[in-house]
């Protein structure tokens, strides 16, 4: 949609795509419950090799950093009827307040039950609570439910202070010479396979900048960034949708191979050619997914 249309209509499949993803978060976080790759609240006696790879491995490809970039896809929505003042006021509302509540009410049960799980608990809730605000020891998962952590609440926090961080640049990009270079751009991406080029920041940022609490936050902020991107012109929908199998198709071949060489057990040295290709098809593969899931 052209940065110059007066008043957009509702993007019902921005909105199915939101609901899809977060319903997915349901079996996702269920079969955690019997992966084999990393430790959780509780976890089952009998893991599932299966759960671990169909729903856990392939859901954690695209699940969270398509969430990311639909809410940069609603915030050029909501910057069209808002002014940067009125933005930061309605995330603090929308975000800061249920993240905190969240916090306080929420995490602390399941904190409770995880120490619950592992023989650890202390007497009573209240008891527990109390030691809930303790700081974990260095290096400790949050999964152990020893001291404080916002969980999965993470996705809340994160999205807050990216909202924040990026507001400039989006505010600039509302100015005539920031539609400009928006619609320039979109042109560019329209020709040919161009919108690929897309994937191309990916691992450089995934490389060089570090991950916050355990977490890619830089890739969440550049594929948050994506999502306002192309909503600012038409030409990057048309694109997605002139290439959404092609990118459907890559999307499906990275995450094989991934899992493929995942399930083997192979071990590629640090900075061989086997480490890099590797890496170069995870990275790629994330965007593979993204124009995918846009275009279809």
């Amino acid at each position: 949609m052209d940065s110059a249309d007066p008043k957009p209509e509702r993007r019902n499949d921005l909105d199915w795509i939101r609901i899809l993803a977060v319903l997915l978060l349901v079996p996702f976080h269920t079969a955690r419950i019997f992966d084999i790759f990393e430790p959780f609240y509780v976890k089952n006696a009998e893991l599932s090799v299966g759960l671990s790879y169909l729903v856990v491995f392939f859901l954690s490809r695209w699940q969270m950093q398509i969430l990311f970039l639909l809410a940069g896809a609603s915030t050029w929505y909501a910057l069209r009827r808002r002014s940067g003042g009125q933005y930061i006021g309605e995330r603090l509302k929308r975000l800061l307040v249920p993240f905190v509540f969240g916090t306080l009410v929420i995490v602390p049960p399941q904190m409770y039950y995880a120490l619950l799980f592992r023989s650890a608990a202390p007497a009573s809730y209240l008891e527990f609570y109390a030691q809930f605000f303790q700081f974990r020891p260095p290096g400790m998962p949050d999964y152990t439910g020893i001291g404080f952590s916002w969980a999965h609440l993470w996705f809340i926090l994160d999205l807050l202070v990216i909202s924040l961080i990026v507001l400039p640049l989006f505010l600039g990009l509302k100015t005539r010479t920031g539609q400009r270079i928006t619609a320039g751009l979109g042109a560019f991406l329209e020709r040919g396979p161009a919108i690929f080029l897309l994937a191309l920041p990916i691992p450089f940022v995934d490389e060089l900048l570090p991950e916050v609490d355990g977490k890619p936050f830089f890739i969440y902020m550049l594929v948050f960034i994506y999502g306002f991107l192309l909503m600012t012109h038409s030409g990057y929908q048309r694109a997605l949708d002139r290439y959404k199998w092609l990118a459907l198709g890559l999307a499906l071949a990275c995450t094989t191979i991934m899992g493929a060489v995942e399930f083997a057990g192979v071990q590629f040295a640090d900075n061989s050619p086997g480490d890099a290709l590797l890496f170069f098809i995870r990275t790629f593969g994330l965007w593979f997914w993204l124009m995918a899931i846009l275009g279809l």
